[in-house]
């Protein structure tokens, strides 16, 4: 956008910093987790639902969104076993293609890795024209796994990174309870992420893969999730606090290349992860732009997003309508979970330690938020 079309009127001091505010926290969004978008098969099962089923339903159900303009369009496939729902004949197709091009020992990894094949053909659906299907993903799943190799990221977990305690501390993260369906939620406070620092003392491409090895913990703390729910599990829910967060000391040019590198990160290589992710504590003319540009984006992310202000019987009633209890949540939000710092997970994993269940004895030693 060519902004100088607007100086010397109020549209400066008012309307662009509010889209620009919204531009950023959409891209964090993506960041931390991408949403995946609706598929054309998924538009066709729609049919009534009450809501009420959605906690006892086995296989998942389709519902659709009544805020959204387009209901057709909103479709999701929602329920406690949504990402536990077998390939349908369609999709097997695809499938077959993508394990002929990868070989039995790719496709095997890649099944194994935190379901990437379902991850893909369920994000990447809709991209490609039904004949370039397989090709395509197999193409982005191949890519995917040559990064990792590149970059060492299967045996990321097995020690700390150069920095690991500046990182910490410039980029607090914690893991807090789970949701009805076993979705961990992974909280941050906007205002305590310490970009400058982060950025002068450790430069983006460090930074980048203490990212990486963020999001491989998470994953494996999904793992002990999942096993526990008893069935498979892929998503987490994400809270972003805005609270004190002053968006123009992070929207610098240093701070714009830190965050597009990790956008790339979060949307490329860990895609289709996102189950909700509630901001909160964001300020009145947020709400007011992000409802105008809501209407343009792509519905399935717009579903996954909830904005909330500071009233704290507001955010009772959206968590709650989204299956989540207050023993699950942050303090800091109503809630009366002490939390697990990733930086404690990160240092069990490097000492060899297990995640096979989530909420393991040893986290129990971890401080307060």
């Amino acid at each position: 956008m060519d902004v100088s079309i607007f100086q010397g009127t109020w549209l400066v001091s008012i309307v662009f910093p509010c889209v620009i505010h919204v531009a950023f926290l959409a891209s964090v969004i993506h960041c931390l987790a991408a949403a995946s978008r609706p598929r054309p098969a998924q538009r066709k099962k729609l049919r009534p639902v009450d809501p009420k089923t959605l906690e006892t339903s086995n296989d998942g159900v389709y519902a659709a969104s009544p805020a959204s303009h387009d209901p057709d369009m909103a479709i999701m496939f929602v329920g406690p076993r949504a990402e536990a729902r077998e390939w349908s004949d369609e999709e097997r197709i695809v499938v077959e293609s993508i394990r002929d091009n990868l070989g039995p020992d790719l496709f095997a990894r890649a099944e194994a890795f935190d379901h990437s094949v379902y991850r893909m053909v369920r994000c990447m659906w809709d991209e490609f024209p039904p004949n370039e299907r397989g090709d395509k993903m197999s193409e982005l799943l191949q890519d995917l796994f040559r990064w990792r190799d590149e970059g060492e990221v299967d045996s990321i977990l097995d020690t700390l990174l150069e920095q690991h305690e500046a990182y910490h501390q410039g980029w607090p993260s914690r893991i807090y309870g789970c949701d009805k369906f076993g979705h961990p939620i992974v909280a941050e406070r906007m205002s305590h992420i310490n970009v400058k620092m982060l950025t002068q003392e450790l430069g983006i491409e460090l930074v980048t893969r203490h990212r990486v090895q963020h999001f491989e913990a998470v994953t494996r703390w999904k793992r002990g999730c999942s096993n526990k729910a008893g069935y498979r599990l892929y998503r987490q829910n994400v809270i972003l606090d805005l609270k004190d967060f002053a968006l123009f000391d992070h929207f610098n040019e240093t701070g714009k290349a830190f965050l597009f590198a990790l956008v790339r990160l979060g949307d490329v290589r860990y895609p289709e992860t996102l189950h909700r992710c509630f901001i909160i504590n964001a300020p009145m003319y947020f709400r007011v732009v992000w409802s105008v540009v809501s209407s343009i984006l792509d519905p399935s992310t717009t579903l996954k997003i909830r904005i909330l202000g500071g009233d704290a019987k507001a955010m009772e009633a959206c968590f709650e309508s989204e299956h989540i209890s207050r023993d699950a949540l942050p303090q800091w939000c109503g809630g009366s979970h002490r939390g697990y710092t990733t930086q404690s997970l990160i240092e069990a994993l490097a000492a060899g330690e297990t995640m096979d269940a989530p909420e393991v004895d040893w986290l129990g030693r971890e401080g307060g938020p």
